[in-house]
């Protein structure tokens, strides 16, 4: 394959501000760092090549901000590809349409406008500390203060979920114990500990290996190796947390919720089922002391338990679509642009944003003032 490296025009580029992750099938790499040849993901989620690299140099930046409250800083003149499902008479229309962020803010057009969302991130497996759906239900429902691991989870009402954790549990060579306790709110469950006869608890290991042993309810985060875990490896660890900590909404018109007091478990959880291809926000809930994400994807149930799984109602609810809801001058800054070798032309960055690549690359040909230099990749 032929690639090129070019040099053109300062400003000729659709850049975004350098420092901008842009999602490659390893994780996440600031724009500026990539190289012809790089693989980065595309709209469907798989990789596409990155054919060009352009450094645009200092920039005037704007931060668009979306609906769900992901944001990317870039320049002006970023492309940004998006569809309206309905024209000024009322009539529903899918016509993809590419503008610039000028253009969106000129015209004031972004609050009508629906963003393309990224298919499940198709990354790879991975060998990992810890079960998936195991760490999920622990993050979500145990302790990582006392001198063992403990999970609070009724037996009786929830057999699946017992079963499924503490088989994943004493696999690692753990201990199973627990006992039935009433609570000071008069309801009833069990406490689950996992204890270790000897030195080194296997589970306490991995959960320190993983930056978590220790850690209070409020402190709690996904670890970066299981966002970027493949599909199936990322759908466990999101049923496990969503069999702990989340619920079945029937209000507001998202169909389920995730609460944490964890504002960075519930960002977790948002940048989880982003990378699944299903939109969230997350949101501080004063009445409840604690941050909530919502599923906003009528149709995606994120539970394996067979007592929240079964009951989700997946009609209940909006199809929530990412919008521009506003475009804000944020000063100057060193950018960069690259072309991508999808048919789209589109590549994913921050949030799990896709946006367009630049399409200076197909116009510098005719440029006077460009140099190109052609590199066979092997």
């Amino acid at each position: 394959m032929k690639m090129y490296i070019m040099r053109g025009p300062s400003g000729s580029g659709k850049a975004l501000k350098n420092g901008t992750p842009v999602l490659s099938p390893d994780g996440w790499v600031p724009i500026e760092q990539l190289s012809v040849g790089d693989f980065v993901m595309g709209s469907s989620g798989t990789p596409t090549q990155v054919t060009g690299v352009f450094p645009q140099g200092t920039r005037e930046l704007y931060r668009v901000s979306f609906s769900d409250g992901a944001f990317v800083d870039c320049d002006g003149d970023h492309l940004w590809s998006f569809y309206r499902d309905r024209n000024d008479r009322g009539w529903e229309v899918h016509t993809t349409v590419v503008k610039t962020t000028n253009e969106l803010r000129e015209k004031m057009i972004y609050r009508k406008m629906k963003f393309p969302f990224v298919s499940a991130v198709q990354f790879n497996e991975k060998e990992l500390p810890l079960d998936p759906y195991l760490l999920g239900a622990l993050l979500a429902d145990g302790g990582f203060t006392s001198n063992s691991v403990t999970w609070t989870k009724d037996t009786e009402k929830n057999p699946d979920i017992v079963n499924r954790v503490v088989s994943a549990a004493v696999l690692l060579g753990v201990e199973h114990t627990h006992h039935r306790y009433e609570t000071d709110k008069g309801w009833v469950s069990d406490q689950h500990r996992f204890p270790f006869r000897g030195t080194g608890n296997p589970l306490v290991r991995r959960l320190r290996s993983l930056g978590l042993w220790g850690l209070g309810s409020s402190d709690k985060f996904i670890p970066d190796a299981y966002l970027t875990a493949s599909v199936q490896q990322r759908t466990n660890l999101l049923n496990g947390l969503f069999d702990g900590d989340g619920s079945i909404r029937a209000d507001r018109g998202f169909p389920a919720k995730y609460s944490s007091t964890s504002q960075e478990l519930a960002r977790g959880v948002r940048d989880l089922l982003w990378s699944l291809g299903v939109n969230a926000s997350t949101w501080y809930c004063s009445s409840d002391g604690c941050y909530v994400t919502n599923v906003g994807s009528r149709g995606y149930n994120p539970f394996f338990a067979s007592s929240k799984k079964d009951v989700l109602d997946l009609s209940h609810g909006r199809e929530y679509r990412r919008r521009v809801t506003d475009i804000v001058p944020i000063g100057y800054g060193e950018a960069t642009c690259i072309s991508v070798d999808a048919r789209d032309e589109l590549y994913v960055t921050k949030d799990y944003v896709v946006t367009h690549n630049t399409t200076w690359a197909r116009k510098l040909q005719a440029a006077t003032d460009a140099t190109i230099v052609s590199r066979d990749i092997i």
